[in-house]
């Protein structure tokens, strides 16, 4: 209830629409958050809704009356959800904003290596969150939002970071396995064609005198690594 208290009457209008709570524009804030907070223990609040727009696009309306709408930080943030859809939310804080109100508030999605505009969604909100239909596996983009004025000139306030978009299919990547050879103390990299080698599989001389170390997996930096270097007396017992 405290929390609620301290919600601007923009943010308690918002929520009681939401709540379709009747005459909430004549109730005071102390009135609003009474029965907003009310109705909340009956029957719970979600935390969010998700409207389509003309172009697919989902905006997301934040709902939840326990958590802030927004933190006080100018940034934008994307991330992808899988190969198509991509998710994006930003802030700008008033004092980053020109003066006047000859303006809206325009998203873009930008191609990072062409510079091109991807996607532009007009009139969005000053703090937003959005699923995008991108439907472009593995191009890279980022996001920018700022102002569009009346004569059609557009300011930028923040950028995101730069994703790429995953594949559609299986990686082209080659998996690999680093061998190393306990006799000579040399490594050897064997490449598994497509294939998965597998650590421990049998790779004829390499069966006797060496063991998998490391594996780099198709599609990832990230590695696997055995003690297999700094432990070879033990697996010279083996």
């Amino acid at each position: 209830m405290d929390k609620l208290l301290e919600l601007p009457r923009e943010d308690l209008i918002r929520i009681a629409r939401g709540l379709s709570i009747a005459g909430r524009s004549r109730m005071s804030n102390r009135e609003l958050a009474e029965a907003i907070y009310r109705l909340s223990l009956d029957v719970g609040v979600s935390s969010f809704f998700l409207h389509r727009s003309d172009d697919s696009h989902l905006r997301v309306e934040y709902n939840n009356i326990y958590l802030p709408m927004e933190i006080g930080r100018n940034r934008a943030c994307l991330l992808y959800r899988d190969p198509l859809w991509a998710y994006v939310y930003w802030e700008m804080t008033r004092d980053i904003l020109p003066d006047g109100d000859s303006y809206s508030f325009t998203l873009k999605i930008m191609d990072n290596h062409t510079r091109q505009e991807h996607v532009q969604i007009g009139e969005v909100e000053r703090v937003g969150r959005w699923y995008l239909n991108l439907n472009a596996p593995e191009r890279e983009f980022y996001a920018v939002v700022g102002v569009t004025f009346t004569n059609g000139d557009f300011l930028e306030l923040v950028r995101s970071n730069i994703i790429k978009m995953p594949a559609v299919g299986f990686s082209d990547d080659a998996e690999q396995v680093v061998f190393y050879n306990r006799k000579t103390g040399s490594r050897q990299i064997v490449d598994s064609d497509g294939a998965s080698v597998g650590v421990g599989a049998e790779l004829g001389f390499y069966h006797d005198s060496s063991i998998a170390i490391h594996r780099r997996f198709p599609g990832s930096s990230m590695n696997f690594s055995s003690r297999a270097e700094d432990d070879g007396s033990e697996h010279g017992n083996q």
